[in-house]
């Protein structure tokens, strides 16, 4: 069984995060048991360490080096923060999850093993990722919630498990030999079609440090429709007449950025050739009283499709 203890000594800064990894994990290698993480009451001196790291490089310890726009965020749909103290403790805590999978690569070889390990493997040892210790905790923690607050949303809940995206040329080719490109490759679409939750959720799509830049298409405005005519494709569901909003923006997502969007913006995959890998997750609001008086219901536009006054995002209009 592999196990991480965090003691009070322990940081998520760099080689000390490294060596106190080594110290403290203990392996089996004929044991296929995914890698778990115990926190101890300590963890704020986590953040305490990282948060001084960041304010050394004179940067906004709570959300970004880039003023956050409330406005620019209303009208577009989406904000793109170029550092966060979250993406940075998130990046440290899958370079220590990844040296726990491959104790014998170095750190630059770590994620791009990733890509040679086959579908399967890769698929569950990211998904242990998104489920474990590593990663849940720090989604509650301060730099999310002030995150979260900054983007309107009061009472926070996670609309499902966070996702990793995981895209590079061999990744796209063994998608097509299984007819599953399309899970891959996502056609314009708006994630409020199928999770349904308050009106002013929020998507947030992080790209770890130790991955190659992300690209999406995005639809600037498009959130203020509400849901958009879709059908029913191999991915799930798609827009229909895509053209009628205009041309996409494709927005580039470095390594330790964070972009932050509505759930009824249009937006689409953009393949960049590289190896990447993006984490995403989803929060509602709690707070909506719409959503509060429909009991919390994540009732799908199937049965809501022309109700356009009932389905316009909150805060956005």
């Amino acid at each position: 069984m592999l196990e991480r203890r965090a003691g009070p000594d322990s940081t998520l800064s760099g080689g000390r995060a490294s060596q106190v990894t080594r110290a403290r994990t203990t392996r089996t290698r004929e044991s296929n048991v995914i890698p778990s993480r115990k926190f101890s009451s300590n963890i704020e001196q986590t953040y305490g360490r990282v948060a001084g790291m960041l304010k050394a490089k004179g940067q906004d310890t709570l959300v970004s080096k880039r003023r956050f726009a409330v406005q620019e965020f209303k009208e577009r749909g989406y904000f793109k923060f170029e550092e966060s103290e979250l993406s940075d403790i998130i990046s440290n805590e899958l370079d220590i999850y990844l040296e726990s999978l491959f104790p014998n690569l170095g750190k630059s070889d770590r994620f791009r093993h990733l890509d040679s390990i086959g579908y399967t493997q890769r698929k569950s040892s990211l998904r242990a990722f998104t489920l474990s210790g590593f990663l849940l905790p720090h989604l509650w923690s301060e730099p999310a919630l002030a995150l979260y607050a900054k983007l309107g949303v009061n009472s926070p809940t996670l609309e499902q498990i966070p996702v990793t995206h995981f895209l590079s040329p061999q990744a796209v080719q063994d998608a097509h030999i299984r007819s599953s490109q399309a899970k891959l490759i996502t056609p314009p679409h708006q994630d409020a079609v199928v999770t349904m939750g308050s009106k002013n959720q929020i998507v947030f799509f992080v790209v770890p440090r130790c991955s190659s830049k992300a690209s999406l298409k995005l639809w600037p405005g498009s959130h203020i429709h509400g849901v958009l005519p879709w059908q029913e494709d191999p991915f799930s569901h798609s827009i229909v007449d895509i053209e009628r909003l205009g041309p996409p923006k494709d927005v580039q997502v470095n390594p330790g950025e964070l972009l932050a969007f509505s759930s009824y913006l249009a937006h689409s995959t953009n393949l960049t050739g590289d190896i990447r890998l993006a984490l995403s997750w989803r929060v509602d609001d709690l707070s909506d009283s719409d959503w509060k008086l429909n009991a919390y219901s994540r009732e799908s536009p199937k049965t809501l499709t022309n109700n356009r006054a009932v389905m316009l995002p909150k805060g956005f209009n």
